[in-house]
């Protein structure tokens, strides 16, 4: 909902075109599941304020600056560009890249299986910490 009222904001200001509008919707959905489980996840290990924002500032926000989100990965180092590949963060966004303007530095196909496969794991993952009632108080 927070993402599309910020495109909705930003479409005011700038003409956008999307060159794969229902890949986007449901690239953007597979994305939502993954990040939305990661933080049940983390909302359920955590036990105080201070242990739910070590998640963002010392895991999500370095993912994603090393994800490609301001550059694509061919101005990177050779080094760098393969470290990049262990990134999921970087398939993300190479899948939203493709789906707004049909360019990505990886294979589409290979976005969209890791993107699924981490969806599918971190619902899993969700799924079973609920049903041992993992940190849930009675």
């Amino acid at each position: 909902m927070v993402g599309g009222l910020i495109f909705v904001t930003g479409l005011l200001f700038v003409p956008v075109h999307i060159d794969h509008p229902l890949f986007l919707l449901v690239f953007t959905v597979l994305v939502a599941i993954t990040f939305s489980s990661l933080g049940f996840i983390a909302g359920l290990w955590a036990k105080n304020f201070e242990q739910i924002s070590i998640i963002p500032t010392f895991v999500i926000m370095p993912l994603s600056f090393l994800g490609g989100i301001f550059y694509s990965s061919e101005m990177l180092p050779p080094i760098a560009r393969m470290i990049a590949v262990y990134n999921p963060v970087y398939y993300m966004i190479n899948g939203m890249r493709y789906g707004f303007y049909g360019i990505s530095d990886v294979s589409i196909t290979v976005a969209c299986t890791i993107v699924l496969i981490l969806a599918a794991v971190s619902l899993g993952v969700v799924w079973q910490m609920l049903r041992v009632g993992y940190n849930l108080k009675s």
